[in-house]
């Protein structure tokens, strides 16, 4: 807070008010520093809260008409079939394994969302065997952030969050 008022400060001294362009390029001159962090960990934040409100409230799928649950036709919204585990390592910042097992052979999807929900990238999407399954994804040419891996398999979803973090 302090850096705040001092940068306040300083801004208004230099331009003589708090409402010219003066006033604002100073202003964020001297804060720009933190200011970009801490929008980018509440994003964050308010990201993974949406996501798990959505996860929470049975993956639904949302079109322009409205919300469909994903469910059988019992209700149920467990995972039958496939067991998907947390990628590793996690965060990651070159590239992580994706590990999945299947009961029985049947059609898969796998894709990676980023934090709006927009598709990204499609793992695998096809008719696998009965068995144990490792994809390495390197997420080239893509900012460091939380991403989601989501598996449909039969009619039921799972996910997985992933922090991709900065190579350097």
């Amino acid at each position: 807070m302090d850096s705040v008022i001092a940068a306040d400060d300083y801004a208004r001294h230099l331009a003589g008010n708090t409402w010219s362009s003066e006033y604002k390029a100073a202003l964020w001159d001297r804060t720009r520093s933190f200011t970009i962090p801490l929008l980018g960990n509440a994003s964050r934040s308010l990201t993974e809260l949406i996501y798990t409100a959505w996860v929470e409230a049975g993956s639904p799928s949302m079109n322009a008409t409205g919300i469909e649950t994903i469910a059988d036709k019992t209700g149920s919204t467990s995972r039958k079939g496939i067991h998907l585990e947390q990628n590793y390592p996690n965060p990651f910042s070159q590239s992580t394994v994706v590990r999945f097992r299947l009961d029985e052979g049947s059609e898969v999807k796998i894709q990676v969302l980023d934090g709006s929900g927009r598709q990204i990238q499609v793992l695998v999407e096809s008719y696998l065997e009965e068995g144990e399954y490792n994809i390495e994804w390197s997420p080239e040419g893509m900012v460091p952030g939380v991403y989601y891996l989501v598996v449909y398999n039969n009619g039921f979803t799972d996910s997985r969050r992933m922090i991709y973090q900065s190579p350097n």
